[in-house]
């Protein structure tokens, strides 16, 4: 009798077989909360990447210390993630930190195509624009340590993006912390991508989802 282990394998290599030669516009996703974007471009998505709407801001313990001492908490700043498949972990734009005036926490290290280099850690508050459903939007939150990366804006670029009434400036990357919590499913010839949120306790009567990224 197989063990749970080996049961497990065969279920993944049974999906992996199935899934092989499936249209990816043919992939019909979860029901729930979903992100969906469509460029209408090719092009512009393989120069962009895929970037979804997201704020970041001052995480909740150091807001309500600014208030009890009386001082303001800085407003949150908008702007657009890139989905990064290749970043295990969350990051924020060091221009952001500067602004939002963030607390660093520690150190950490990235090891990327530059080689390996050492940033700062801060504690920030991301949150993610989703449709919770048709009409309702909603949001998913994480307060949390990330680690800040200078001149992030600068290195990724939105391009010739144009989106109303919203700032294009790159603001972070989304990294496999935040992936393992959805299905995300890249079309790069019809030049879109969308990703169902994974949310077993879906609340009925709220328009806020609050998941740690972890």
């Amino acid at each position: 009798m197989p063990t749970r282990g080996q049961r497990r394998a065969n279920e993944r290599r049974r999906a992996k077989e199935a899934s092989r030669n499936v249209p990816v516009s043919s992939i019909k996703l979860p029901d729930g909360p979903k992100i969906s974007f469509n460029y209408n471009d090719p092009d512009l998505l393989v120069r962009t990447g895929p970037l979804i709407k997201a704020t970041w801001g001052v995480p909740s313990a150091h807001a309500e210390a600014l208030r009890a001492a009386g001082k303001p908490v800085p407003a949150p700043v908008a702007g657009l993630m890139l989905i990064d498949t290749g970043a295990s972990r969350t990051a924020i734009a060091q221009a952001v930190v500067q602004e939002l005036s963030l607390k660093q926490v520690g150190m950490g290290y990235t090891l990327g195509a530059g080689g390996k280099h050492t940033n700062p850690i801060v504690a920030a508050l991301l949150t993610v624009t989703i449709e919770v459903r048709p009409g309702v939007t909603g949001s998913i939150q994480s307060d949390q340590p990330v680690m800040a990366i200078p001149e992030l804006d600068k290195a990724i670029s939105p391009g010739e993006l144009v989106l109303e009434n919203y700032p294009t400036r790159v603001i972070g990357l989304l990294g496999r912390d935040f992936l393992r919590h959805v299905t995300f499913v890249y079309d790069g010839q019809l030049a879109r991508f969308e990703i169902a949120v994974h949310h077993k306790s879906m609340p009925d009567r709220t328009d806020e989802i609050t998941a740690d990224i972890t």
